[in-house]
């Protein structure tokens, strides 16, 4: 929510918040596929 309303109020700083946020949320899936797979 933060970085979404930071991104909104900022839009010049919005596109590193956009990867920030992506890779905050991938980073769990590839945690969890890893330990299934190894």
């Amino acid at each position: 929510m933060m970085i979404i309303f930071f991104a909104e109020t900022h839009p010049i700083y919005s596109p590193p918040l956009l990867v920030i946020s992506v890779l905050e949320l991938v980073q769990p899936i590839l945690t969890v596929l890893s330990r299934c797979l190894f």
